[in-house]
């Protein structure tokens, strides 16, 4: 079975700062892209995406690694709403990666506690 990564978008991501590692990982997996809900997500340059699923979808899944990018993240820290999404992927051995604000989600989701992480503040 092929490897599979997965992109958390959520309102405010900023998709340029994963650009480079999407297109890298997906060389060797396949890469799904996961939004609140399955509508179109508008990315912050204003380009539209068209998510595989919805975060719920993405729970029901297994993956190989799930990449969060940075970003505003407000609209998904404070209701938790990808909480359910990561903390299966984690259970199930997913490797975890947030850029720049991505690590607030992760962080916020209790998924870093007990482990060594960097952010740029």
């Amino acid at each position: 079975m092929p490897r599979s990564a997965a992109v958390v978008l959520y309102p405010g991501c900023v998709i340029f700062e994963i650009a480079a590692v999407v297109e890298l990982l997906a060389r060797s997996c396949e890469v799904n892209y996961f939004a609140p809900d399955r509508n179109v997500h508008c990315a912050s340059n204003g380009a539209r995406l068209l998510p595989h699923g919805s975060y719920s979808d993405l729970a029901a899944r297994t993956v190989d690694c799930v990449l969060v990018p940075g970003g505003n993240p407000d609209s998904i820290l404070e209701p938790g709403s990808a909480n359910e999404c990561l903390f299966g992927a984690s259970r199930q051995g997913a490797l975890m990666a947030g850029i720049c604000a991505g690590n607030l989600v992760l962080a916020r989701a209790g998924l870093l506690v007990g482990r060594r992480a960097t952010h740029n503040s």
